[in-house]
């Protein structure tokens, strides 16, 4: 539950006024409130640490609230849905690309109230297309990882681009234990958490969860689990069968492009690139929307995240 800053401060005040009558009492240590063997600076250290946990809570608090003001006049209060289109390398290779199937995962965010600041975090990402062009590389069994390198070049990284736009890392490590890491959800990797995501292959609630990352320095906290899949379920069942060595994907998959998902597409029943993405040109708008209006007969319109496109 968000806390409000006025009530917060308020909060802060009476600590602070009662802090002093404490030290006013009994030469600076009050009865009750230590141990006899604590002396007065040690009381005022422990009491200033619990001040400061206060004000980490006040600006965690003022950075979900604003999360969710921000997240709520763009996008709507959701549930948020996204597009991710991927190129395996055999599609690129072949020599019928006209033909080659167009691989998507959608995932969806979770409840604004849950997780304001990372999902403001992700939509601010995708609205940037900051990882068109980028690639998921690693398949360690029980996650698949996304990470800012490019599959086209593997000596490219994209990290300054997140850099730039101050989208790299999370604020702090939100998680809500209402929304764990079971199998399928997704969640930001490091410490604090970003830019790399991952999609939990497995229920990794027990070693993603709070007090799973044992060697980080604040082994208690979480990483932030903050989507699921919903779509696209052949994709990520190819994905998951590729043999991976040393952790790694034998060839990166492709990020082609992120999109957020119109409400009005999904009350259609459609799950298409939109004409709503940032930086989309008006003839690639043109061509989004004639895609989403053509379902030739002999063609599966959508078969679990594997969609086929006829252009014959």
């Amino acid at each position: 539950m968000l806390v409000s800053t006025n009530e917060a401060k308020t909060n802060l005040e009476l600590e602070n006024d009662a802090l002093q009558e404490l030290l006013d009492m009994d030469g600076g240590v009050g009865e009750g409130f230590m141990d006899a063997s604590y002396s007065e600076n040690e009381a005022i250290n422990e009491w200033k640490e619990f001040l400061a946990d206060d004000r980490v809570n006040l600006l965690t608090e003022y950075i979900q609230n604003e999360s969710s003001r921000e997240v709520l006049d763009r996008w709507g209060p959701g549930p948020h849905q996204i597009r991710l289109d991927l190129e395996f390398p055999e599609d690129k290779d072949s020599q019928q690309q006209s033909r080659a199937p167009t691989r998507y995962i959608t995932i969806e965010l979770a409840p604004l109230h849950m997780m304001p600041h990372t999902i403001h975090f992700f939509l601010e990402q995708v609205s940037h297309r900051l990882w068109e062009g980028c690639s998921f590389l690693f398949n360690t069994g029980h996650i698949i990882l996304a990470g800012s390198f490019s599959a086209d070049d593997p000596s490219k990284d994209n990290t300054d681009r997140f850099e730039n736009a101050k989208l790299s890392k999370l604020a702090f490590q939100e998680y809500h234990d209402s929304y764990p890491h079971d199998q399928y959800t997704i969640g930001f990797a490091g410490r604090p958490g970003g830019k790399a995501f991952y999609i939990n292959t497995r229920n990794n609630t027990h070693i993603h969860g709070p007090g799973g990352q044992k060697h980080h320095d604040l082994e208690e906290e979480a990483d932030p689990c903050f989507a699921k899949v919903v779509d696209g379920f052949d994709t990520l069942e190819i994905m998951e069968g590729r043999t991976p060595k040393d952790g790694r994907t034998e060839r990166r998959i492709s990020i082609k492009s992120t999109t957020i998902i119109s409400m009005s597409d999904r009350a259609n029943g459609r799950n298409f690139k939109n004409t709503t993405r940032v930086g989309a040109a008006p003839a690639e708008a043109a061509d989004i929307m004639d895609a989403a209006a053509i379902n030739p007969p002999n063609v599966s319109s959508s078969s679990g995240g594997i969609l086929y496109e006829n252009h014959t």
